[in-house]
């Protein structure tokens, strides 16, 4: 009877003390923006930086445990063979949508390490980088219509010609499969797990741009 007692108070505990993936998502915000002064500076703060890396890392270790990252793709190029980006939907139950979890297979150095990699509605609203070279911004998502309870439709926009400062965009949608879990599909409403981006280079020009995103 007491081994029964305690199941059920131990049961109750995990159900009232558990967080949801916005809550958690949020607590990872928090702490990123104290990464920033008051004018929105960076903070060179390696004890600072390492404190947010840590935090970060154990929200996504949580986020997997409790079967909150569901569906992925792989993002890989041409140019960077040996990177491989996944980004992850980040679901509440219900198949509520709380945002994206975008990793990397590998990071050079500590702050690449300490990047927020956690994004949220608000924050896809606004748009985010997502590939990055020479500083300059080769892939950003963004959406306009993203809802925790319908998803929505999330713009991938590139360069074509980084010095003529042409670019286009492809798009993707995160919806709710018939199976009751999010996914990501293509405009055609084809489900897909791979996003393969052409880059192409000049260097004696110094210019680059993308040639094409193909999802498969």
């Amino acid at each position: 009877m007491k081994s029964i007692f305690m199941f059920v108070f131990i049961f109750t505990s995990q159900l009232v003390f558990a967080q949801t993936a916005t809550e958690l998502m949020q607590q990872v915000h928090v702490s990123y923006r104290q990464r920033f002064d008051s004018t929105g500076k960076y903070i060179n703060d390696p004890v600072v930086r390492d404190r947010f890396a840590a935090q970060q890392n154990t929200v996504i270790q949580k986020l997997r445990a409790s079967g909150m990252l569901q569906k992925s793709i792989r993002v890989t190029n041409n140019v960077m063979s040996d990177l491989v980006i996944t980004v992850s939907i980040v679901q509440e139950p219900g198949a509520v949508l709380a945002g994206l979890l975008v990793e990397r297979n590998k990071y050079d150095n500590k702050d690449e390490a300490a990047q927020l990699r956690l994004f949220n509605i608000p924050i896809l609203l606004k748009g985010m980088d997502v590939l990055m070279y020479n500083g300059v911004s080769v892939i950003n998502l963004k959406s306009q219509n993203l809802t925790a309870a319908g998803g929505g439709v999330v713009l991938i926009k590139y360069p074509t010609d980084y010095k003529k400062r042409t670019y286009a965009q492809v798009d993707f949608a995160v919806l709710k499969t018939t199976t009751g879990v999010l996914s990501f599909f293509t405009p055609a409403k084809a489900s897909f797990s791979r996003a393969e981006i052409d880059i192409w280079l000049n260097i004696f020009a110094q210019n680059f741009g993308v040639s094409s995103i193909s999802l498969r």
